[in-house]
């Protein structure tokens, strides 16, 4: 429970440097649109002021559930609170998070991301091109071009 175990943004942008991010978004209650980007393998959420994802709702636990990561992915474990864990709509005691999972504490839903951001500078490509093809290309053109744009006189019967 250290203030550095998440990073917490008031709003859903996406991270600009490039790199893994697992983040917690809540959907609803009091924390409605605050985003918690999880930074270190153990975190806790509830009710108590020393929780990491500190959640405002009065049917959460002070300590309800933990994320842990294990491997590359987070488990999400109810840590024998009142009224557990939802997700999914499924009622939980553990559940290995995937993308776009719903996690409900209470009446307040959280969602979890897994965000890849990419190197985002533009990569040179080079492309060879043979003159002599770029000048038949552009010869094609304007032979194309002139039939289009040319009257042509009608017979006289």
């Amino acid at each position: 429970m250290n203030e550095q175990a998440v990073k917490i943004v008031k709003n859903y942008k996406l991270p600009t440097s490039p790199g893994k991010y697992y983040r917690v978004v809540c959907l609803t209650g009091k924390n409605k649109g605050i985003s918690y980007f999880i930074q270190k393998k153990r975190i806790v959420l509830g009710r108590s002021d020393k929780a990491d994802i500190q959640v405002l709702d009065t049917k959460s636990s002070r300590e309800h559930a933990e994320l842990t990561l294990i491997g590359n992915k987070y488990v999400l474990t109810d840590l024998g609170s009142q009224n557990g864990v939802i997700i999914n709509d499924l009622k939980v005691s553990q559940h290995t998070l995937e993308e776009n999972d719903k996690i409900i504490i209470g009446s307040t839903i959280f969602k979890y991301n897994i965000i890849k951001v990419e190197d985002l500078l533009p990569q040179e490509v080079e492309v060879e091109v043979d003159e002599d093809e770029e000048d038949e290309d552009e010869e094609e053109e304007e032979i194309e071009e002139k039939p289009k744009n040319k009257k042509v006189p009608e017979k006289k019967k």
